[in-house]
Parts: structure tokens; C-alpha cells; sequence
């Protein structure tokens, strides 16, 4: 539960030439979350985010292109976590990139793939131990790629398979959970249909 406000801000260029299109921009958000929503007298976590982005599209007869970039920097100011003993540091950083690339043929097949990376400070309170979701070595460093083939039969219908793999989750790559679980276990596929109106 956000504590009042939670202002989130974007400002963004963007430029056109032919069928060519170009953006890059900055974001943010500020949000202070509730421990306990229940309970008024506890304090709350902060958390600022900014964030740079860029895109370039191109569209061109049958042919559809774009690309993105993402890098993000949150600070956690855990005032509440950390009096309740449920974080390490009354601090923490989380440092998050993502850089992908998709493409249609005739507005009808395409696909697309992405590789991300998050990294953050070790906090073994707040990433601690626990099988499936658990760090072992108390850090959420995570990376890994997503890969979509996608069919758009008729305007507003999509169907897409996607595969995600992880080549580290919270912190590690074998036995990252302290319970034997490796990064590679939490690889999975997703079959979706959208219908968008």
C-alpha cells in the first residue's frame, strides 16, 4: 500500500525521418509502501527509480523492425524493513538492464528475443534463504533472455511462444537457493493468445 503519493514522471524525444523512428527518454517514479497498512504508527520504504530508454523503429511495406534499450537504478530506503528485522541493510541499490529486438514480416509472422540483467546489493534478510525463490548467497542478481515467435492471423489476434532461460537467479547459477535448485530449473515456456480490442 503506497504511504500518500507515488509520482512517476517520463519525458521522451522522439523523431521520425521517412520510415525510420527514433526515441530516447528519461523516468522515473518515487513511492514510499506501507509495512503494515494496518498498523499507522509503523514507518514505510522508500523507493526512487530513474531510468534512460531508447527505441528505433522501422516500417516499411512488409517489413517491420524495432529495438529497445532499458537501464534502471533503484534506492531502497528500507526504514521499515530493517526495524522489523526483515532487511539487512537500511539501504539497497537494484541496477536492471534490458536490450531487445523484434521483427514482423507482413504484419503477420515475427519474433523476437531479449537479454536482461538485474544486480543489486546483498541483503541476506531480504533475499534470504527458501527454495524456489530464496538466494543462498543473499544477492538478486538475476540475467537471462526471452525468445518469441509470434503469428498475427487477423488484425487484433495474436498468438506467441515464448521461452525464457535464466542463466542466474538470485544470485547464483547451481544451488542458488540453498535447497539445490539451479537457475536453469526456472527456465520455462509460455504459450499465449491475445485478442486486443
Amino acid at each position: 500500500v503506497v504511504d500518500g503519493y507515488a509520482p512517476y514522471w517520463r519525458l521522451a524525444l522522439q523523431r521520425e525521418f521517412g520510415p525510420h523512428s527514433v526515441s530516447a527518454g528519461l523516468l522515473g517514479l518515487s513511492a514510499k509502501v506501507l509495512l503494515d497498512p494496518n498498523d499507522p504508527s509503523m514507518s514505510s520504504d522508500r523507493y526512487r527509480d530513474v531510468a534512460v530508454d531508447a527505441q528505433y523503429q522501422y516500417v516499411d511495406g512488409a517489413h517491420t523492425f524495432s529495438s529497445q534499450a532499458l537501464y534502471m537504478h533503484e534506492r531502497q530506503r528500507l526504514a521499515a524493513s530493517f526495524a522489523q528485522g526483515m532487511a539487512t541493510n537500511e539501504s539497497n541499490n537494484l541496477k536492471t538492464a534490458r536490450i531487445g529486438a523484434h521483427y514482423f514480416y507482413q504484419h503477420t509472422l515475427g519474433g523476437g528475443v531479449q537479454m536482461f540483467s538485474t544486480r543489486g546489493t546483498g541483503d541476506s534478510m531480504r533475499y534470504g534463504m527458501g527454495p524456489v525463490m530464496g538466494s543462498a548467497n543473499g544477492r538478486p542478481d538475476t540475467t537471462g533472455w526471452v525468445a518469441e515467435l509470434d503469428y498475427l492471423p487477423v488484425e487484433n489476434v495474436k498468438l506467441a511462444l515464448r521461452r525464457t532461460a535464466y542463466r542466474k537467479f538470485n544470485g547464483g547459477t547451481r544451488d542458488y537457493d540453498g535447497f539445490g535448485r539451479s537457475a536453469a530449473d526456472n527456465n520455462n515456456w509460455f504459450l499465449m493468445g491475445w485478442f486486443m480490442f
